[in-house]
């Protein structure tokens, strides 16, 4: 019997772990984040160089990059971490495109959950970077 992994992402017992389905590649396309941090995981890295690699394809586009938070900080804080989240990952992307690409940062704190929580509860799932992929403007 194969067993199906789960990739944890814990830093206490208010944290579930994240399953494959939360990793599988579709836009919008997803990077998730330790609690209270915003550095580019190896995970994430390999992403983005696959974003990198499938979106050359497809030509020009504009690359929307939205970073989010869980509900366990405060509601300034939030933002402020999304944010940062959201400019590591543009930052990062941006190094695997050969040609320039427009990005649009945005930070929606803890306002858009994937996972609905209680305030002050964390969730590997919230804590994460999207980034949509917009062709219709070109």
């Amino acid at each position: 019997i194969r067993r199906q992994r789960q990739m944890c992402i814990r830093d206490s017992e208010n944290s579930l772990p994240l399953e494959r389905k939360d990793l599988e590649g579709s836009t919008p396309y997803r990077m998730f984040f330790h609690f209270d941090a915003n550095g580019i995981t190896e995970i994430s890295d390999n992403i983005l160089q696959y974003i990198a690699l499938f979106e050359k394809i497809g030509g020009s586009a504009e690359f929307i990059v939205e970073g989010h938070a869980a509900r366990s900080g405060g509601e300034i804080y939030n933002l402020t971490l999304s944010r940062k989240r959201a400019l590591a990952v543009g930052t990062r992307f941006s190094t695997h495109m050969i040609h320039g690409i427009t990005q649009l940062f945005r930070a929606a704190g803890g306002t858009k959950p994937l996972a609905t929580t209680e305030d002050g509860i964390r969730h590997p799932r919230n804590r994460r970077v999207e980034i949509l992929v917009n062709r219709s403007s070109n």
